[in-house]
């Protein structure tokens, strides 16, 4: 990934933050060789996220149907490795209060990032 594209998604996530939007426009963006690097550069890696599943609720497994309008984090830990995931299509998130030792992955378009909260 390029610093011009890591810039962008910066910059997509920014605006999702103050706009209240999906992270849609990241599908296609990462390849399935996506490090935690590359999420960290980017400005993803720990991102506070709401999942908003809408009309993904019929197709996603049912133990991921019970974390919608649940919040979690970007990220994974181990024994998750990033092979698992397709960046392409899914942020694999982590920390949801249905899943609370599972790291899942979600489509791009089903989350929401929350603004951070202050103390």
């Amino acid at each position: 990934m390029t610093p011009d594209e890591r810039q962008h998604i910066k910059d997509r996530v920014a605006a999702a933050v103050l706009a209240g939007t999906t992270l849609a426009e990241l599908a296609g963006k990462f390849e399935n060789r996506t490090l935690m690097r590359d999420l960290q550069e980017a400005g993803l890696h720990g991102l506070l996220v709401r999942i908003r599943l809408n009309d993904a609720l019929d197709v996603v497994p049912p133990h991921v149907a019970r974390c919608d309008d649940q919040e979690g984090r970007i990220g994974w830990s181990y024994p998750v490795t990033a092979s698992i995931f397709d960046f392409s299509v899914e942020a694999p998130v982590q920390g949801l209060p249905a899943l609370p030792n599972a790291n899942i992955g979600i489509p791009w378009h089903c989350l929401v990032p929350v603004k951070r909260r202050k103390p």
